[in-house]
């Protein structure tokens, strides 16, 4: 069985309280953070309701209220972002490539 690192950054608050949560219980933060993740997926695979996302999983419970609207595209939280990036000049990917280029390709060209 492989195994695979991930990576999530998190704010110093949320590292603290996981800190904090792992040694009420005499664990690691890794264990912690390992159990989570499996508990989650636990929950998902069995088609468990999760309260953060109660649209995809309410199916007849919300028959009697009011119907919720369709979202015609999915969220897309990093679309604002995305958007404000502008394409890089001519001049500035060379300076960019030029940067990037081997201390044996430079020293050469001196």
């Amino acid at each position: 069985m492989g195994t695979t690192t991930m990576g999530v950054k998190l704010d110093d608050a949320t590292r603290e309280r996981i800190k904090m949560a792992a040694s009420r219980i005499d664990r690691t933060p890794h264990w912690l953070i390992k159990q989570a993740i499996f508990s989650y997926l636990d929950k998902l695979e069995n088609s468990d309701t999760l309260p953060e996302l109660p649209a995809l999983f309410a199916g007849a419970a919300n028959e009697s209220e009011e119907p919720v609207a369709p979202q015609d595209e999915p969220h897309q939280p990093f679309l604002e972002f995305a958007e404000q990036i502008l394409p890089q000049s001519v001049s500035r990917a060379a300076i960019t490539a030029a940067w990037r280029r081997p201390e044996t390709d430079a020293v050469s060209m001196l």
